[in-house]
């Protein structure tokens, strides 16, 4: 379990290892008001690319 406050609307899940993985997320308006949970499903489907490796096109 990992707590993680995103300030720039964008997260990183790059070190999650291949499976299935479940976010819950909050949305926070003015560093006080809070929305209600959302329990999202993420699929890592592939490993993270060798340093140096070019996508494929």
């Amino acid at each position: 379990m990992q707590d993680q406050l995103i300030n720039n609307g964008s997260a990183d899940f790059e070190s999650l290892p291949i499976g299935d993985w479940f976010a819950r997320v909050r949305g926070i308006y003015g560093g006080s008001l809070e929305g209600f949970d959302s329990l999202k499903r993420i699929k890592v489907a592939l490993g993270r690319p060798a340093a140096g490796a070019s996508a494929a096109t």
